[in-house]
């Protein structure tokens, strides 16, 4: 019998956002039947995933190109692996996030984690780059327990680079625009954020009888929440240019500013032109009544790679070099 063969760190993450999209679309994502061996188990389960070796596994004492064999930092517990085929286990999305941390970077480990405890994923097959409306994989909960179950006696820099993920991660993004704002906006000035108020994402918010006259809904739910500062921000993207959604739009930009709140509506382009970022983030620093100060050329080298990375420039055909 062979020992199982467990996907870890970023496979596990792949694995994941691929049954997600599958379970989605009314399929059930099928993984082939054991293999002789640890590295042809795994070229066959890159096939089937279509993902590139190697894979990211723990738990073998196999060596192979296809393979890229991770020690069991803190351990695995057993509440964080499921079985998803004949000989084959994935960690969970937040044992493989906590996998990750301190090894991908900090933006990097940032996108991953909104994706998972959000409702979108990923899809370059897709029109829009990413498929929504689907169950989160994780929440910011889930994943402190399963820091907790790991933290004693771990490395240290994983579990500060956790930590620093766990003070801006808010859950519930549905489109990786929101995920990128969010996480300029409220990540430390050290990694290049804004070092702002942390967000709520997508929080529904009812309308009373009168409100709701001014659109067609019960309720409204911007992007970005500030319910303490009475901000809300929204990204139109390219959905927003449909006629018929403008005209719902407006309505439902009506019905925000009739509840009190401040509303910022955000384009690409405010976010890939430097001098239009700048303002935006100005205008948050001051409506989130964060003290205004100089920020050094190294804070500012810093926020404008991070913009780039993120958002890319206005001759770039897509929304930024990092799409996950």
């Amino acid at each position: 019998m062979h020992a199982p063969l467990i996907l870890s760190h970023e496979t596990a993450l792949l694995y994941h956002r691929a049954a997600r999209l599958a379970q989605a679309r009314g399929r059930e994502l099928r993984l082939g039947g054991a293999h002789a061996s640890a590295p042809a188990h795994a070229r066959a389960i890159a096939r089937q995933l279509g993902l590139v070796t190697p894979l990211d596994v723990i738990g073998t004492s196999s060596r192979s190109k296809s393979l890229s064999v991770h020690a069991a930092r803190g351990g695995i517990p057993s509440s964080q692996l499921a079985p998803i085929a004949a000989d084959v286990l994935a960690c969970s999305p937040q044992l493989a996030l906590c996998q990750i941390a301190g090894s991908c970077g900090s933006t990097t480990l940032g996108l991953y984690a909104f994706e998972a405890t959000g409702t979108f994923a990923i899809d370059k097959s897709a029109q829009a780059g990413f498929e929504n409306d689907l169950a989160p994989l994780t929440s910011t909960s889930k994943i402190l327990e399963c820091l907790g179950q790991l933290e004693h006696g771990a490395d240290s820099r994983w579990v500060r680079e956790l930590r620093r993920l766990l003070g801006y991660l808010s859950d519930g993004a549905a489109s990786p625009a929101e995920a990128k704002l969010a996480l300029a906006i409220g990540s430390p000035r050290s990694m290049g954020g804004q070092g702002l108020p942390r967000p709520e994402l997508n929080i529904d918010i009812p309308l009373g009888h009168k409100l709701a006259m001014l659109t067609d809904k019960q309720s409204v739910r911007p992007d970005l929440l500030w319910h303490e500062w009475g901000l809300a921000l929204d990204y139109l993207g390219q959905i927003h240019a449909d006629p018929r959604r403008m005209e719902q739009d407006v309505g439902r930009d009506n019905a925000i500013s009739a509840l009190g709140l401040h509303h910022i509506r955000v384009t690409k382009l405010q976010l890939q032109r430097p001098d239009l970022y700048r303002g935006l983030m100005d205008e948050l620093r001051m409506r989130l009544g964060a003290r205004q100060h100089m920020p050094t050329p190294k804070v500012v080298a810093k926020q404008e790679s991070l913009r780039h990375l993120l958002f890319g420039t206005a001759r770039d055909d897509g929304f930024g070099p990092i799409i996950f």
